[in-house]
């Protein structure tokens, strides 16, 4: 193996591969997690194979699901079902670090309007503005 890099050594695999790959009618079952491509067809996974549908090739890659649920020992376990690596062009790379930034910038946006709602919450309430400025502790001394 003198001379060859780790780059030589990974095979290269087609989209299409993964879609003909798809565990249906006694095919194997490739998935795709992180650009890299496992062969799971002898793996029985406890949420079944159907979690492994995908509808197009811009939901191929399940890397954001898989880290969302599985510890990160489970990827080294995953490591020897590993075969290749996603083939992916200039172009859908640059369509997936956008679809990750507009995915990134509506968490984001979500966190600010849930931010701006909890402080007009507080505001609200500690003002008393929901009473027409009648707070908890002048309305307690109005009673006495």
């Amino acid at each position: 193996m003198e001379g060859k890099t780790e780059d030589t050594l990974i095979k290269k695999i087609q989209p299409q591969d993964i879609f003909k790959n798809n565990g249906k009618e006694g095919k194997p079952l490739w998935i795709v997690i992180h650009d890299k491509v496992y062969d799971i067809t002898n793996f029985a996974h406890p949420g079944g194979k159907e979690v492994f549908i995908i509808a197009d090739e811009d939901d191929m890659d399940k890397g954001d699901e898989f880290d969302s649920i599985h510890a990160p020992a489970t990827k080294k376990q995953a490591d020897k079902y590993l075969i290749g690596e996603l083939e992916i062009t200039a172009e859908k790379k640059e369509r997936k670090i956008q679809n990750k930034a507009k995915a990134n910038a509506s968490s984001n946006g979500m966190f600010v309007v849930f931010v701006v709602f909890l402080v007009i919450i507080i505001i609200v309430v500690k003002g008393g503005y929901l009473s027409g400025g009648e707070t908890p502790q002048t309305l307690s001394t109005e009673t006495n």
